[in-house]
């Protein structure tokens, strides 16, 4: 029996609507908030196919002004991506135009609403959003910002995790605080049948890190371990089901379902050194997140495992569908499931295929050391562990051949799909 040895504090937006069809709902959630003027942060793909004029369309029903945003133009947004964004607001405060902007909206993944919670932290807080790097460094509410989210994975329009690159630093710099929340959240299955397969694959693979590292981290309670075993179950059933068919709307649903609860998971437990040394590769390239948490995962949990108790990889392996569990072989069942999806999905097997260089290791494994999202990792580690740890993930200890990312069948962004003249889906 778990005893908790001090009071815990769970930190979830106020008003979240999920569920297909739920983005219908958002105008009258509006109508009640009395907003005037909304800041809209998106990036061109979203508008191309037509995902931000649904939003747009609510707006002009209920009469709120607007003014989109669409400078994300990458995964893993950048300072400069933030401080175009936030140019707008100021503009508009110069000009005294009246109504100024009262609210931010983000429409899309976890760069979009990392992009618009940091700008709304700025219109209020101001200065740039590399001074709030670290825990709690706000000193006034953000302003109101509300999060239409359109992938099946990063769980940012839940979190106060905002992950921003610092460019000079060549690293993720990860802001954390109970401001950044939401004020009103939509996560509607409809608008991620046009995901790019590689989104789909990243922002489903992302769920299984969040669900798995908030469930063995520190600060776990009953409360997170109940979402985080529910978000691994429903991840095993539904994610292989949505990269095969991105159409397929119950297996989007669920896969909605799974990603929110991972993130309330891990928003209140916690992460681990996955995400710590996965935002340091992030810095240096811009490959889809998820992507180098997934390939992180199992090497990860491998070297946390002589410090988590059995009976949590027993639990994981029967969310993961995984028969036959015992104690002598509950590690490697857990570790085993994992790369068998890695590898169904073509998720690399080692970090260099992302883009990690051996040269910049020792950089790497001291930004990591110094991320807040490894403190509740639960095997702390030594510079020469992550050193180590590091090494090892990018296929310098393994001695075996790496697969052959470029053959796999083509990922695309999502900034090369359009719509044809049809409405359907095309890549440039």
């Amino acid at each position: 029996m778990l005893f908790l040895s001090k009071s815990t504090c769970f930190h979830v937006p106020n008003h979240n609507l999920i569920g297909i069809g739920s983005l219908n709902n958002l105008g009258k959630e509006l109508i009640s908030l009395g907003y005037k003027k909304a800041l809209i942060v998106t990036d061109k793909n979203l508008v191309r196919l037509g995902h931000v004029g649904k939003v747009e369309q609510i707006l002009k029903d209920t009469r709120i002004a607007y003014t989109i945003f669409d400078g994300v133009e990458r995964p893993n947004p950048n300072v400069t991506f933030v401080e175009n964004g936030y140019k707008y607001i100021q503009d508009e405060r110069n000009k005294s135009v009246n109504p100024t902007y009262d609210f931010v909206i983000s429409v899309g993944g976890g760069s979009n609403h990392d992009t618009a919670r940091s700008i709304a932290a700025l219109a209020t807080n101001g200065g740039s959003i590399i001074d709030y790097e670290g825990l709690n460094k706000f000193t006034k509410p953000i302003l109101p910002w509300i999060a239409i989210n359109t992938t099946g994975g990063s769980g940012a329009h839940l979190t106060m995790f905002d992950i921003i690159i610092d460019d000079s630093r060549k690293t993720a710099m990860t802001i954390s605080d109970s401001k950044l929340l939401a004020t009103l959240t939509v996560n509607d299955p409809t608008l991620q049948v046009s995901q790019p397969r590689e989104v789909t694959i990243s922002s489903g693979i992302d769920v299984v890190a969040h669900a798995v590292e908030g469930y063995v981290a520190l600060n776990a309670t009953p409360f997170t371990d109940a979402l985080a075993l529910g978000a691994i179950k429903l991840t095993f059933n539904n994610l292989k089901k949505v990269v095969a068919n991105g159409d397929d709307l119950k297996a989007r649903e669920n896969m909605a379902f799974a990603s929110d609860m991972a993130a309330v998971a891990f928003n209140s437990a916690g992460l681990g050194h996955t995400h710590s040394i996965a935002h340091q590769i992030d810095g240096a390239s811009y490959r889809h997140h998820g992507l180098t948490t997934g390939a992180l995962l199992p090497y990860v949990l491998e070297f946390n495992s002589s410090a988590i108790p059995v009976q949590r990889f027993i639990d994981m392996a029967i969310a993961m569908g995984e028969a036959g569990v015992t104690e002598l072989n509950a590690v490697q069942t857990v570790l085993t499931a994992i790369r068998t999806l890695n590898t169904a999905l073509a998720i690399p097997v080692d970090l260099s295929e992302l883009g990690a260089k051996e040269k910049d290791i020792k950089y790497y494994a001291e930004m990591a050391l110094k991320d807040i999202t490894g403190t509740a990792n639960p095997r702390q580690a030594s510079l020469e562990d992550m050193i180590q740890l590091i090494r090892t993930s990018i296929g310098m200890n393994l001695g075996q051949e790496k697969q052959a990312w470029e053959s796999q069948a083509p990922f695309l962004d999502p900034v090369d799909a359009v719509l044809d003249n049809h409405g359907e889906i095309r890549y440039q």
